[in-house]
């Protein structure tokens, strides 16, 4: 998500500001019921780059608490962005898979990239071809 790239300073805190300066990216998780409507923001990290090591740190820290609190986390879903990518590569040891261990649980993490835009991609290339 993009916000403006400024800092403002409010109740003896500054706000817009991270690591390396202002952000001018929100870095969001979020969860999904696998059945049910369940859904809920789960943190917003703001960010000025993203790069593997920021998004690895974030993620494991959003996938532990989550199990701790008691979710069960089976499935990550994500667009097809190089950062995206390489998180996922990493997490399957370097060599991209379908599905991992949970590295905070004893059962399976499922790693896809954003099937319902790929399901609009097949649908469209279909409608193309006459």
């Amino acid at each position: 998500m993009y916000t403006s790239q400024w800092v403002d300073y409010s109740g003896g805190s500054f706000f817009g500001n991270g690591e390396d300066g202002p952000t001018r990216t929100l870095l969001s998780f979020l969860i999904s019921a696998v059945a049910g409507n369940y859904s809920d923001l789960v943190c917003f990290v703001p960010v000025v780059t993203l790069d593997v090591q920021k998004l690895m740190k974030h993620f494991l820290k959003v996938a532990e608490e989550l199990e701790l609190i008691g979710f069960k986390v089976l499935v990550v879903i994500t667009d097809n962005h190089k950062v995206n990518v390489k998180l996922f590569s990493e997490l399957s040891k370097g060599n991209l898979k379908p599905r991992i261990w949970h590295p905070f649980a004893s059962h399976r993490l499922f790693l896809l990239f954003d099937p319902v835009h790929l399901m609009k991609n097949f649908f469209n290339n279909f409608q193309r071809k006459r």
